[in-house]
């Protein structure tokens, strides 16, 4: 029992390595960095911790310290750098994704999709009032959950319905991430699900959003569309698939295994 115990910590921290590996050649990483222009980063593997050291003026200051914990990687923050740190936090996560080769915004639809439906989440703890920050990182993540998950009522609790005012927002939550952008009188939302087609995942999800926005248009779609399909009625049309001229005009970029629909009013 020694001996394989042993074993299993020696390739727990062997793999420590390839997380700091797969963050330093991360591109969403790098894209971050390139964020702050006022702002220089280094990182280094000391042990079982990464450390990142940025020095700046930009918000992201100082040096955070992750550590590799049994099951976990870790991060304790001092007391005035739990935002700061969050966000360097999040690159870690990105990190794992891409070690255990999964796909980074299915990810993080997950760990949302775990608030809505209100299910544990074993898998990321944000604890800002403890100051513990922890991500699961002992094998790919089961998600076995994903198929109960959609923009439902709890997803759009803080989202009000459309005025005159031009808005747009993202909501991701399981298999599915939503786009939106408008006013009440001309509206676009782009909903994709992870997969090869569409399910009632994406259409739940569609009719909730609408419903919560109140598009002009939205009480002849609530009545007349009732199954996922490319469809055009009084105030809107449905294309089951990415309207390339909604994505050109807000410049959005389509996921990679990801399946689209397009609603517009």
């Amino acid at each position: 029992m020694r001996r394989a115990t042993s074993c299993i910590s020696c390739a727990a921290i062997l793999s420590w390595r390839e997380y700091y590996e797969k963050l330093t050649a991360n591109e969403d990483y790098a894209e971050w960095k390139a964020q702050f222009t006022g702002t220089t980063f280094g990182e280094k593997l000391d042990g079982k911790s990464i450390v990142i050291k940025a020095k700046g003026d930009e918000g992201i200051n100082g040096e955070y310290v992750f550590t590799h914990e049994g099951d976990y990687i870790t991060y304790k923050p001092s007391n005035g750098e739990e935002y700061s740190g969050y966000a360097v936090f999040m690159n870690i996560r990105n990190a794992v994704a891409d070690y255990y080769g999964m796909n980074s915004t299915l990810m993080n639809g997950y760990i949302a999709g775990l608030d809505f439906i209100g299910a544990k989440n074993k898998y990321l703890v944000t604890d800002f009032e403890n100051l513990d920050f922890r991500i699961y990182a002992a094998k790919k993540w089961e998600m076995k959950e994903l198929d109960k998950m959609f923009v439902n009522e709890k997803a759009l609790e803080y989202t009000d319905a459309l005025t005159d005012e031009y808005k747009n927002g993202y909501i991701n939550s399981g298999r599915i991430t939503a786009a939106m952008f408008g006013n009440r009188g001309k509206f676009e939302l782009i909903v994709g699900e992870y997969g090869k087609s569409n399910t009632e995942l994406t259409y739940n999800s569609i009719m909730n959003i609408v419903a919560k926005l109140q598009p002009d248009g939205y009480k002849s779609f609530a009545n007349d569309y009732t199954e996922l399909k490319d469809a055009k009625g009084r105030g809107y049309k449905v294309t089951v698939g990415l309207d390339s001229n909604v994505a050109a005009e807000h410049e959005f970029t389509a996921e990679e295994g990801y399946s689209y629909v397009t609603v517009t009013f």
